[in-house]
C-alpha cells in the first residue's frame, strides 16, 4: 500500500493482458492454483488529457497521492498473481503518497519485499521515523502502518505477501515494531532475490501460464528464507515478544495519544489499528492501567488545555483553546476541566492555577462528589504516563 500503494491488488480501466505460448516440456508441473499471467496497464496507452485520473485511479487506490507538479507524469504497471503471493513491477515519475489511519482499517494487510531498481524512496512513519532506500537496495515494507512517502522518478518491483502467510510460515509477525521499512540488502540471499525480482520483470511477460506459476513458486520461497534468516528481522522477532507482553505496546499507545490528542476524530480503533491489535485487545492492555483508555485520552487533553490556559494571555480564546486540544464541545469542556482541576478554565486563565502547581493533588478545591475514587487514579496515571513517555 505505501509503495506506490502496492499499485495493483486489482486492476480497473483499461487492463491488457499478456502471455506467450511457448510450450516447455520438461518444465515441472506447479501445484494446482498457482498457475499465473501477467496484466499490464501504462499510461501511454491514454490521451494526454486522461493520464492522470487513470493513473490515480487505478495505480493509487489505497493512499492518497499527488505527482511531482514539475515533471512530466508517466507510469506503467505489469503484475501476475500466484502461489498465494502478488509480483509488481512499477515504472513511475515522481509521486508523494500518504497512507492514513482510516486507510489502513479500509485495506487488507501484506508484508512485501521490494527491489528499488532505480529512483529514491523516502519513508516517514507516525512517530517520525525516517528510512530512505536508494538504487539497488532491497527492503521489507510493512503494509499496514499509516505513512508519508516521496518517490523520485523509479522503477520497482515488488512481491506482495499476505501477511497470515508469512506469520504461519515463520511462526511470527516478521515486521519490526514501529518500523515501516527494514533494509534486507546486507543478508547473503538479497543477491538472489533481487536477481529473481529482475528477471521476474524482464522476462515474465513472455511465460506461459505454467512455467510463470513455478518461478513464482521459487520466489515466494526465496522470500520467505530471506525473512527467516535476516538479522534485523530475526532480533524483530525478539522484539516482537516484548512488543506482545504489553509494555512496548503501552509506550506506543500513549506516545500517539499524546501525538494525536489534538485530533478530534482520535479512536480506541484508530489507536487499535496503530498496535496492529483489535480493540478488545486495546482495552484489556490498559486494565491494569491507574485509567481506561478514552479515560487516558481525555486526561492527556485536559492537562494540555490547561498548560495552554497558564501560557496565554488574558484576550485568548478558551474555546479555540479547547478546540485545539481535541475538545470539539465548549461547553462539555469546560464541565470538564471544572470537574478535573477545580476549577474554570477562565478562572485558570486568569491566573486561579497558580504557575508552577504540580500535577498531583490538581483536584483541590473540587468537590468530593466529583473526585470521588478517581483522584488517586489520575495521580497513578500521571505517574505510569511519565514513565511510558520517558
Amino acid at each position: 500500500m505505501g509503495c506506490h500503494a502496492m499499485v495493483v491488488s486489482c486492476f480497473g480501466g483499461r487492463v491488457m493482458t499478456t502471455t506467450s505460448r511457448d510450450a516447455h516440456a520438461v518444465m515441472p508441473k506447479p501445484r494446482a492454483g498457482t498457475e499465473a499471467t501477467f496484466r499490464s496497464f501504462s499510461t501511454s496507452d491514454l490521451a494526454e488529457s486522461d493520464r492522470l485520473d487513470f493513473w490515480m485511479a487505478n495505480a493509487y487506490r489505497s493512499v492518497e497521492a499527488r505527482p511531482d507538479p514539475e515533471v512530466a507524469l508517466y507510469g506503467s504497471v505489469a503484475s501476475c498473481e500466484g502461489a498465494g503471493a502478488q509480483f509488481i513491477h512499477c515504472t513511475s515519475s515522481a509521486v508523494r503518497t500518504w497512507l492514513t489511519p482510516q486507510r489502513v482499517r479500509s485495506t487488507d494487510e501484506h508484508i512485501a519485499i521490494c527491489l528499488l531498481d532505480r529512483g529514491e524512496y523516502r519513508v516517514e512513519q507516525q512517530d517520525g521515523m525516517r528510512t530512505v532506500v536508494r538504487a539497488g537496495e532491497l527492503f521489507m515494507f510493512d503494509c499496514g502502518q499509516p505513512m508519508s512517502s516521496d518517490w523520485t522518478e523509479s522503477s520497482t518491483c515488488y512481491l506482495r505477501l499476505p501477511r497470515e502467510t508469512v506469520r504461519q510460515a515463520l511462526g511470527h509477525d516478521p515486521a519490526n515494531p514501529g518500523r515501516i521499512a527494514t533494509l534486507l540488502t546486507a543478508s547473503t540471499l538479497a543477491p538472489f532475490v533481487s536477481a529473481q525480482l529482475r528477471m521476474l520483470a524482464a522476462h515474465g511477460p513472455r511465460l506461459d501460464r505454467a512455467a510463470l506459476g513455478v518461478v513464482m513458486e521459487s520466489t515466494v520461497g526465496m522470500a520467505l528464507q530471506l525473512i527467516a534468516t535476516h538479522p534485523d528481522i530475526a532480533r524483530a522477532d525478539a522484539g516482537n515478544a516484548r512488543w506482545r507482553s504489553g509494555k512496548l505496546q503501552l509506550q506506543a499507545a500513549y506516545r500517539f495519544m499524546e501525538q494525536h490528542a489534538h485530533e478530534h476524530d482520535l479512536t480506541p480503533d484508530r489507536i487499535a489499528a496503530f498496535l496492529h491489535c483489535s480493540r478488545a485487545q486495546l482495552y484489556r492492555l490498559f486494565e491494569g492501567e491507574p485509567l481506561r483508555v478514552m479515560a487516558a485520552l481525555r486526561e492527556i487533553r485536559l492537562r494540555r488545555s490547561r498548560e495552554y490556559l497558564e501560557r496565554a494571555g488574558q484576550s485568548a480564546h478558551i474555546g479555540a483553546i479547547a478546540h485545539a486540544c481535541g475538545f470539539a464541545d465548549p461547553s462539555a469542556f469546560g464541565k470538564l476541566f471544572r470537574e478535573r482541576f477545580g476549577t474554570t478554565p477562565r478562572q485558570a486563565l486568569a491566573g486561579a492555577i497558580g504557575a508552577g502547581q504540580g500535577l498531583q493533588g490538581e483536584r483541590k478545591g473540587a468537590s468530593p462528589a466529583a473526585c470521588g475514587d478517581d483522584a488517586g487514579a489520575l495521580d497513578d496515571f500521571v505517574t505510569t504516563s511519565a514513565a511510558c513517555l520517558s
